[in-house]
């Protein structure tokens, strides 16, 4: 095997112009433009043939996005008579450099504030708007008027002008209507910075809010909202909200009427209502109602376009005529140059002789859209539909004929001549009031296409069109087959905006053309099968927008026709698609629903254009462009502990049960080599920088060091007292740090195996280690909920990084060795300056531990992978999530007979309870429990203690930390329980069914009033999660007789017995050291505890004595569930091992060893009368066995996603997709 050299960090080469620089440039290149080139533009050709320079490289001084050398800029500069000067440039920095610099200064959090640099007038303006916010200390302040007045670019001048009277500014557009708690949050994540707290957001939005007031009345805030009319109705009321966007309203007259010294700014095209009921004279309300600009004005901004001819007067008269509009301005005068060759005069004679007159801002566009080309319209429907800034290649990917591909190029041009887009760098945008007129034509035109055509004319049209004259034609009649209104492989927040923004209107209009829901649905069935018998696979994004359209309105589509369809880009990741036809459908751009499951581990390739991910055994291989799977390898038959790319992605290291280390070629999915010494499991492993040293560590205390060219073991490395749970290998490879279960870092000479520094600090076992990339500096996370970062050389500890609140399981380093990543068991993410040792951002959105994080190569990007099946690409600049890999998991956690044995309940992965009939062994009712998903604890109240009040409850835990009681009967919610902060994993039901008890990774027990909901009593004892709690079947202990017994079992090894009416632990039980366990159950005559543990042995305690009478061995991994038969001489268990066994508790020995399951059971439960045994799988099954057989007597398995999908002949989907498609029940393909 042979190993490329690991690649070293990019680096950002050469220096660029700075804005004063730039203007500078610009105001002389305008000079001579005007005097040398009849005032037009130089072309970047011209440019090259002027300054010597080439077309690259112009292009990188001209648009800032790529450094060049100095005497390019020098070059450049003195083609124009300039002198280079050290304020005109600098050197560019990183994406991380720049993400540490915005919160090393965080009280100018600029967002998306547009330049200023040029501004004309508004003198008025802005001493009165000054006095309000100086002076008055006004506390919100509207801007209003009509679109393109100049709202936006008056409150950045605004700002710009007072933010130094402020310790915080913070600028936010509301142009994608963003809801009330994600705004919150956002603004919280800036203000929480400059106050050097850790910036924890509350969850509920009562507790965003009041979080936000009190930053405002801690710091002097200047915040600007733009585009708040984006969250207004624009119906009935002027000042009305949208539906589901009231909350602001609260906002708005919190900020108006409270005592504070901070100043929010609004720009809105209409006022909303708590600025005209707060505003007065002597109040801190004030608003501004902008005009147009003055004839000067408006003549400066004018000139700035180009050169134009006439006289004052007829300077004045086509500035009023416009009211000063500066949008429209713009506009006009591209119109101006292009009809009138920069004529003032002739422009107003047309004006005279009855040419259209535009009355407003929308008339004006109106007319602009409907004189531009069909090319034209194409291009500007896109950016609407893309929402936020775009290159020509990834426009060029979203039209739909070579036609319009080629005539993209000149359309994006015509359109930046029109002024109707914007340009920076190599992406292309729309101004907030051209997108929004735009969206409503796209949402206009699509929904009338719905209502009045077929199918049969868009395909006679086009046909037409193939012999008369190009397909374009019909682009601007039928944008339902040209434009998607919603794209599914678009980032995740411009994917929801879409759907907010124009799905949602659409189905609105629709609802209201149509009159029902039902006339609705019929009519989409109805334009489906007109595509399918008039225009099979006709490409375009007809089938896709229908489908789409289904999905908006929940439709069931089971059992649907999408055959000979093409489907472009739908979202079909929730949609149940069971018994659907797609017979040679073409699927390509579309998004399907993922088979990840527990995510161990992620890793980008080299060039970053690949990312990997282990899913518990498979490695999957993604492309990062569209986040498509490429490739799925099966990388081992049993559970992965461990794995881990060498340098230059080629071999896969994996751990598994056996003790072994194997070697796989992620080129043609082969082991091609075991690498076998260590005699208990590795835990950890680690490559070198070349590639051909793997270390790994192991529970038997040992790290060995193998030569994977030949396979053999150069080193064996002895020291540590416990087993290795982390290694790292510095970036030069000469040391090696490895971490143990007992706390303590050491660090090894590679070349001769010595152990040269051992680093204490830690309290408890350390999960991770990771060198720095310029290797100064490693970082190591611990269960003790900290970070430390220890110097190399010295092996001091430097800093500690504390804020999470649990273990801290994996860390990465930015590219650039600035900014640490690390993931933990608390479901977040957090990014650390680690120079300044404190948090830049907290990053929410998982539900379960985070097990991975990992950078991409230009460091633009960060990946995490959770327990909660799924992996989040994350945005590191604007720190958000932008894609999400879901998978659709539902792996059984939990069983639960019902008191009277005739149903079974099964908690699942998804969330979801499922109620089984069992004696039909169908689902009788799904109770969607939580809205995360991970894993559903349950419990049914006890066959004794079932009466009138709740014979037909149920109890759920979720990873979500809440509980829920429910009727089963009629599948409502009676209770939700709130109190625990992290997954609940157990919940049981007191013998009387008037307590419940439950038990969480948050290392506590709470027992419940089943009544009233309230917490009765917080349980505190355990050092770690908590895994197991059980009531005793009656009261009774020889030191407290009348104590009702509660038991609770944890990962620090522990059993606990607590009299559940006072909270007081009465005993402890605890076997040996170092032993997890997970389960534990009362015998029915309370004598005994069954408990099992993680090295796959089952304890028996004596209740009374507090000892360990027995232990039960056969299980080879861990034992999830123990369950005492209701006569009390038998145990069952489930283990990891995928197997249930049934123990003589009497004899010790195994009755039974029942098999069927494929992979884990995590939970058993006996029948009432002790005759049956019910199981629950990962698997996805819940089995039925024959206790006195042992065979299996039914299976149960819910329907998966796409179960019974029919994709034969389907298209566009490569074998990856296919192979997850059949993996989620889908047949063919």
């Amino acid at each position: 095997m042979t190993s490329k050299p690991n690649p070293k960090p990019k680096r950002h080469r050469g220096i660029i112009l700075t804005l004063q620089g730039w203007h500078k440039l610009q105001q002389a290149k305008q000079v001579v433009e005007t005097n040398k080139n009849w005032g037009r533009r130089f072309t970047i050709e011209q440019l090259s043939e002027q300054t010597g320079l080439s077309l690259r490289t112009i292009s990188r001084i001209l648009n800032r996005d790529a450094g060049v050398d100095k005497q390019s800029l020098e070059y450049f500069m003195k083609a124009f008579g300039l002198e280079l000067t050290k304020g005109d440039f600098a050197r560019p920095i990183s994406p991380i450099e720049e993400l540490v610099a915005r919160q090393s200064n965080p009280q100018h959090d600029w967002g998306e504030a547009v330049d200023v640099s040029v501004f004309y007038g508004r003198t008025e303006e802005l001493m009165q708007l000054q006095q309000w916010v100086l002076s008055d200390h006004c506390r919100l302040v509207g801007l209003l008027g009509i679109g393109g007045i100049g709202k936006t670019t008056l409150a950045v001048k605004l700002a710009r002008h007072v933010q130094a009277k402020f310790k915080i500014v913070v600028w936010r557009s509301l142009q994608n209507a963003p809801l009330l708690e994600e705004l919150l949050e956002d603004l919280l994540r800036s203000i929480l910075q400059v106050r050097r707290e850790d910036p924890v957001i509350p969850s509920s939005w009562e507790g965003k809010l009041s979080k936000f007031m009190e930053c405002l009345r801690s710091q002097r805030c200047l915040l600007i909202l733009d585009n708040v009319e984006t969250i207004l109705s624009g119906a009935g009321h002027a000042g009305e909200y949208r539906e589901g966007y009231e909350g602001y309203s609260q906002l708005f007259k919190c900020i108006g009427e409270s005592l504070h010294a901070s100043c929010l700014i609004i720009t809105s095209r209409e006022k909303p209502r708590e600025i005209a009921l707060l505003e007065g004279e002597e109040q801190k309300v004030q608003s501004l109602q902008l005009k147009g600009l003055t004839p000067d004005e408006g003549r400066d901004l004018l000139k700035h376009k180009g050169q134009f001819t006439g006289t004052d007067a007829e300077w004045s008269l086509l500035i009023e005529h416009y009211g000063g509009n500066p949008l429209a301005l713009k506009q006009v005068a591209a119109g101006i140059q292009e009809l009138f060759d920069g004529s003032i005069t002739e422009l107003l004679e047309y004006i005279e002789q009855g040419g259209t007159v535009f009355d407003d801002i929308r008339d004006l566009l109106e007319c602009q859209y409907n004189r531009l080309s069909e090319f034209e319209q194409e291009a500007i429907l896109w950016l609407a539909i893309n929402r936020e800034p775009v290159s020509l290649v990834e426009l060029a990917k979203d039209v739909v004929t070579p036609v319009s591909k080629r005539g993209l190029p000149e359309a994006i041009r015509s359109l930046l001549r029109r002024s109707l887009i914007e340009k920076a760098g190599k992406q292309f945008s729309l101004q907030p009031v051209v997108s929004e007129y735009i969206t409503e034509k796209l949402i206009e035109q699509v929904s009338e296409e719905i209502v009045t055509a077929d199918a049969r004319r868009w395909t006679q049209i086009e046909r037409k069109n193939i012999y008369v004259r190009p397909l374009q034609v019909a682009v601007q009649k039928f944008l339902l087959q040209t434009h998607a209104i919603m794209k599914a492989t678009a980032k995740d927040y411009v994917r929801e905006t879409q759907k907010r923004l124009i799905v949602q209107p659409v189905v609105e209009r629709l609802l209201t053309e149509l009159g029902s829901q039902q006339a609705l649905e019929q009519q989409l069935r109805y334009l489906l099968k007109q595509l399918q018998e008039k225009a099979p696979l006709q490409q375009g994004y007809t089938g896709g927008n229908l489908l789409n359209l289904l999905a908006y309105l929940k439709t069931d589509v089971r059992g649907y026709d999408f055959s000979n369809l093409t489907i472009w880009q739908a979202d079909l990741r929730r949609l149940n698609l069971a018994g659907a036809n797609f017979h040679n459908a073409y699927l390509a751009k579309s998004v399907f629903a993922e088979t990840l499951s527990n995510v161990i581990s992620v890793a980008f390739n080299q060039d970053g254009n690949l990312l990997s991910i282990d899913n518990e055994g498979q490695m999957c291989i993604w492309r990062m462009e569209d986040c498509q799977r490429l490739l799925t390898l099966k990388v081992q038959s049993s559970s992965t502990s461990t794995v881990a790319f060498n340098p230059n992605g080629s071999i896969l290291a994996s751990t598994s049960d056996d003790n072994a280390v194997r070697l796989w070629d992620t080129q043609i999915s082969e082991c091609v080599g075991v690498l076998q010494g260590h005699t208990v499991l590795v835990f950890s492993l680690s490559w070198s920088p070349d590639g051909d040293i793997l270390a790994s560590g192991s529970s038997d205390r040992t790290i060995r060091l193998w030569d994977v060219h030949t396979g053999h073991c150069l080193r064996t490395l002895q020291g540590h007292t416990d087993g290795v749970s982390a290694l790292s290998f510095s970036s030069d490879g000469q040391i090696l740090a490895s971490a143990c279960v007992d706390s303590l870092i050491r660090l090894w000479d590679v070349s001769n195996g010595e152990c040269c520094k051992v680093m204490q600090g830690h309290s408890r076992t350390i999960r991770s280690l990771r060198f720095s990339p310029d290797g100064s500096i490693l970082a190591s996370g611990s269960d003790d909920c900290s970070i430390r970062l220890w110097d190399r050389k010295t092996g001091k500890c430097l800093k500690v990084l504390e804020g999470h609140i649990d273990i801290v399981q994996s860390l990465a380093w930015s590219p650039d060795s600035h900014t640490l990543a690390s993931g933990s068991y608390d479901c977040s993410l957090r990014l650390w300056d680690v120079q300044q040792g404190r948090c830049l951002k907290i990053l929410q959105e998982h539900t379960s531990t985070i097990w991975w994080v990992a950078w991409s190569p230009d460091g633009l990007i960060l990946a995490s992978g959770s327990n909660d099946s799924s992996v989040r690409l994350w945005d590191v600049q604007q720190a958000r999530c932008f894609k999400i890999l879901q998978g659709q998991s539902k792996s059984i956690r939990s069983v639960a007979w019902s008191p009277d044995g005739l149903t079974v309940a099964s908690g699942s992965d998804d969330s979801i309870a499922r109620l089984w009939d069992v004696r039909e062994g169908k689902c009788l009712k799904e109770l969607h429990a939580h809205t995360r998903n991970g894993g559903l604890a349950i419990s049914y109240p006890r066959a004794k203690s079932v009466n009138s009040l709740n014979h037909q409850l149920l109890a759920t835990g979720s990873s979500n930390g809440t509980l829920k009681l429910w009727d089963t009967k009629t599948g409502e919610v009676l209770k939700v329980l709130t109190g625990h902060l992290s997954v609940v994993w157990e919940v049981c039901w007191s013998p009387d069914g008037r307590t419940i008890a439950s038990c969480s990774n948050d290392g506590t027990v709470r027992v419940w009033d089943t009544e009233t909901g309230e917490a009765l009593r917080v349980l505190h004892g355990h050092t770690n999660w908590v895994t197991s709690v059980c009531y005793a079947s009656t009261k009774g202990f020889s030191n407290s007789p009348d104590a009702l017994l509660l038991a609770s079992c944890s990962l620090d090894g522990s059993i606990r017995l607590w009299d559940s009416g006072t909270g007081d632990c009465l005993k402890i039980l605890q076997y040996g050291t170092n032993h997890i366990l997970f389960t534990l159950s009362f015998s029915p005559d309370n004598c005994q505890i069954a408990s099992g543990s993680d090295e796959g042995l089952i304890y028996l305690w004596d209740v009374e004595q507090g000892k360990c009478c027995l232990v039960l061995s056969g299980h080879k991994n861990r034992v999830w569930s123990v369950c005492w038969s209701p006569c009390g001489r038998t145990l069952a268990s489930g283990s990891q091992d995928g197997t249930v066994r049934l123990w003589d508790v009497e004899q010790g020995k195994c009755l039974k060893v029942l098999q069927g399951h494929t992979n884990e059971v995590w939970s058993v439960s006996w029948s009432t009368d002790g005759h049956s045994l019910v199981s629950g799988s990962t698997d996805e099954t819940v089995k039925f066995w024959d206790v006195r057989t042992g065979e299996c007597r039914r299976t149960l398995k819910c329907d998966r996603l796409y179960e019974g999908m029919n994709i034969r002949g389907a298209t566009g989907l490569n074998q990856a997709q296919k192979a997850t498609l059949r993996a989620l029940g889908a047949v063919g393909g």
